[in-house]
């Protein structure tokens, strides 16, 4: 099941960085797509590693809706231009995704629903 998953998820996330390099592109920003790697993380949706042009994305992410998954897509690559949370991060994401607090908050439901079900 665990192999299932994991195609499911490479092919759904990598579906998703291409899907907001070209959003970056067309506002002339040249992102190259980073490389990317999936595990089964305990405590993060996803990691920038900037200096390696590396992102690492939660295999279990795969189990939520697909605008969850593009939002933390779209917020590791923003680390990417700003490498941390400040204001300016924030615009950044916002400038792609407006609603990006309003899906920020289904995944943290998500996240609750799936600890009561564990």
């Amino acid at each position: 099941m665990e192999a299932w998953y994991r195609r499911q998820a490479r092919q759904t996330f990598q579906s998703a960085i291409d899907h907001w390099i070209r959003e970056f592109h067309a506002r002339g920003i040249h992102l190259p797509a980073p490389r990317m790697k999936i595990y089964a993380m305990r405590r993060a949706w996803g990691r920038c590693y900037y200096t390696k042009g590396l992102i690492t994305m939660n295999l279990h992410l795969v189990k939520t809706p697909l605008p969850c998954i593009r939002y933390i897509v779209l917020h590791e690559l923003c680390h990417f231009l700003v490498n941390n949370h400040s204001k300016d991060f924030h615009a950044l994401v916002e400038s792609f995704l407006p609603d990006w607090r309003e899906v920020d908050m289904r995944l943290k439901s998500f996240t609750r629903e799936q600890r009561v079900l564990e």
